[in-house]
């Protein structure tokens, strides 16, 4: 099945590996297809917490920006004109 992919560059036998990749894809308990399922859901879970961190990081600027705004503009230590 692999000796195919070692011969020489050419259309047809760019063809036939893609055909073997793919077939190593859909089978079930090949190795490719493990590691493929692995990455994409390793994948998928850190997405779900960069966007949970993106949301979280806002939120805190907005707090902390609301925050400082009320310190600046209430503080007792600041002059009043």
């Amino acid at each position: 099945m692999w000796k195919s992919v070692f011969k020489e560059p050419g259309l047809w036998n760019q063809v036939d590996l893609e055909l073997q990749v793919y077939h190593l894809c859909l089978c079930e308990f090949g190795p490719l297809c493990f590691f493929l399922r692995l990455l994409k859901s390793s994948v998928r879970i850190l997405e779900h917490i960069f966007v949970f961190w993106r949301i979280f990081s806002l939120m805190l600027l907005r707090f902390i920006g609301e925050k400082k705004e009320a310190t600046e503009f209430c503080h007792p230590s600041r002059e009043i004109p």
